[in-house]
């Protein structure tokens, strides 16, 4: 049986990640840095098994302390900045990606949300908001 192939990529297209099956975990967070991160109101981010995620292009790396105090590093395209994916030390080594990345998200349902006193009460409305018509 094959394997469903998913692809993302940075915002220029010059870095690549290629996943095989499913993630282990999908999840929002709405910590600070996630929120600052995503310029939104929390994150959707997908973690797979190192052995899954083939990776594609040049990367720069930048470092930083979660809130919690463990590690976290960001590969980021040098050419349109996007960190395409990262390592995180409490992931257990496994490579985060995030879903909207992907060039088809609609697979990435969170399984579960951290840092949740981080997020606006808006959020838990969301599905209320009407779309708005392009013009």
């Amino acid at each position: 049986m094959q394997q469903l192939v998913r692809h993302a990529q940075c915002l220029c297209g010059s870095l690549t990640a290629e996943t095989r099956g499913e993630p282990w975990r999908v999840m929002t967070c709405s910590c600070r840095d996630c929120r600052r991160k995503s310029g939104s109101a929390f994150s959707v981010s997908t973690y797979w098994e190192q052995d899954t995620v083939t990776i594609t292009g040049d990367v720069q790396t930048w470092q930083r302390p979660c809130q919690d105090g463990r590690a976290l590093t960001y590969f980021l395209c040098p050419a349109c900045g996007v960190s395409l994916y990262w390592k995180a030390d409490f992931a257990g080594g496994r490579i985060g990606i995030g879903a909207g990345n992907f060039d088809d998200c609609s697979f990435a349902v969170p399984q579960k949300a951290f840092w949740t006193e981080g997020r606006p009460d808006w959020v838990y409305n969301i599905g209320q908001i009407p779309a708005l018509e392009r013009q």
